[in-house]
């Protein structure tokens, strides 16, 4: 493989030498080929965007540019792209808002490929959501409510996983019931049905692959959240060249990917699966840490849940049927979340220390890392207040308590701006009506993405739409 950040001279005509071809490559296609052979529309702003990304692959920067509707964006970036991974084998990561993009870009796919004379894998990586978990298919439907599934019993037998490729689709209450919500690989890995998971061999594949990766832009926020955490990713390491398209959206699914919740049940689970991790005598050392930390996320949680049922009944507000509710500093709540933290952090560290000794079990649990993943959120909450934004969410009877950060700014420039990748950002709508200089008409993605131009960051001239909105607009008002 050949990395992006090329060290001496050699690489660097072999990186120009790659470059090359794949613009003999471009040019041809865009210019002779897609119009000619294919009878394809020949369209100068995407052209012109396939070519200013293929500049910025070759510098290493990274690039945002705003295409209107009709450009053709999609094929814009998937024909160089596609012959970077042919020409170099490393994989590429395209990140969506939807599903319906992902599937569009599957089909965009398949009829470049032989355009272009390239077979790449690509992988769809939908959520564990849409997927069905055979050992919850297999408790519901030996339930008295899902003895009557017997046909869709029999599919999920016969391997049909995924809930787009079912027929008749399956109404959402029988589905919520038989999917995957919880999916946690080293746990998973004892069910009687791991090996038939197609939902696990994803996983496996988005780590392994040297091609194609479309997924939603929740997922490549998580593992560069990870990444940055130095815990495992979820995708490829392999990774240079990401592009994220829908690249409006990004700051929205940033703050929501960076959201973390815990319910007082979730980690009470997470310290006894920790616990259990850790066999034969070993486990006498981390009992009294786990019964000090399960105390003190009791006394967390009785003083939020006592906050929410204060707000829930309280005459100036109409709260009653509210599903979120402030945090308030109220009988020393901030200092039973940082008592709650610093004993997460110290069992954590004793079933590290612990479990390592046991040699009988191969591997960590998912126990353990729950616990890890639980104390480093908490470490970063109770390290500086000031930075999150906290509240409560309502579970039923209880609350969980729910933080974030505030300025989702300077997390996102770190996750896509300060790696190692490269981020490709395409969207219809990143600039305001304004001219001037380009730091000006993209001034307010500018400033909500932290987007590095002048550095590493180009920022491409705006494409506007081809269609003749002017001439094939209707405004209806009520008089």
């Amino acid at each position: 493989y050949l990395s992006i950040f090329r060290t001496n001279e050699n690489q660097k005509q072999e990186w120009d030498s790659i470059i090359y071809e794949i613009s003999e490559f471009v040019s041809a296609f865009f210019w002779d080929e897609a119009p000619d052979k294919y009878g394809l529309e020949a369209r100068e702003g995407q052209q012109d965007m396939a070519f200013a990304i293929l500049d910025a692959v070759r510098g290493n920067y990274h690039f945002a540019v705003e295409a209107g509707v009709g450009i053709g964006k999609s094929f814009a970036y998937l024909v160089p792209l596609l012959l970077y991974n042919k020409k170099t084998g490393l994989p590429v990561i395209i990140a969506t808002s939807t599903i319906a993009l992902q599937e569009q870009l599957m089909n965009d796919i398949k009829r470049l490929s032989p355009m272009l004379n390239v077979t790449p894998d690509v992988l769809l990586a939908k959520g564990q959501t849409h997927y069905v978990c055979q050992l919850r298919a297999n408790d519901y439907f030996a339930s008295p409510e899902g003895q009557q599934f017997a046909r869709l019993k029999q599919k999920i037998v016969e391997g049909c996983q995924d809930r787009r490729a079912f027929s008749p689709p399956i109404p959402a209450n029988v589905w919520e019931k038989i999917n995957i919500v919880r999916y946690r690989r080293r746990a998973c890995l004892g069910c009687p049905f791991s090996s038939q998971c197609q939902y696990a061999r994803l996983r496996d594949e988005l780590k392994f692959t040297n091609g194609i990766i479309l997924c939603n832009q929740d997922l490549l926020t998580a593992h560069l959240f990870k990444r940055s955490r130095d815990q495992g990713g979820l995708l490829s390491d392999l990774v240079q060249f990401v592009v994220v398209d829908e690249a409006h959206n990004l700051e929205d699914k940033v703050r929501s990917a960076t959201t973390e919740r815990f319910g007082e049940r979730q980690l009470i689970h997470a310290i006894n699966s920790a616990v259990k991790s850790v066999r034969g005598e070993e486990r006498e050392f981390i009992l009294e840490d786990a019964d000090d930390v399960v105390c003190s996320v009791r006394a967390l949680y009785s003083n939020l849940n006592s906050q929410m049922r204060m707000q829930i009944t309280q005459p100036a507000r109409d709260m009653k049927y509210a599903d979120r509710f402030f945090f308030r500093d109220e009988d020393g709540a901030v200092d039973l979340i940082r008592a709650v933290s610093r004993q997460l952090q110290k069992l954590s560290s004793s079933v590290q220390v612990f479990g390592s000794r046991d040699y009988r079990r191969g591997d960590s649990s998912s126990g353990a890392d729950e616990l890890d993943a639980a104390a480093q959120s908490f470490k970063e909450l109770a390290s500086d207040f000031d930075r999150q934004l906290l509240w409560l969410e309502r579970r039923g009877q209880t609350a969980d308590l729910s933080f974030c950060p505030k300025n989702t700014k300077d997390i996102l420039k770190k996750l896509y701006f300060s790696s190692k990748i490269r981020v490709i950002l395409p969207s219809a709508t990143l600039t305001s009506a304004v001219g001037g200089p380009l730091e000006n008409q993209y001034a307010y993605f500018l400033h909500n993405t932290g987007f590095p131009v002048g550095r590493t960051g180009i920022l491409s001239e705006p494409h506007p739409s081809p269609y003749p909105y002017d001439e094939h607009a209707m405004i209806y008002f009520c008089d």
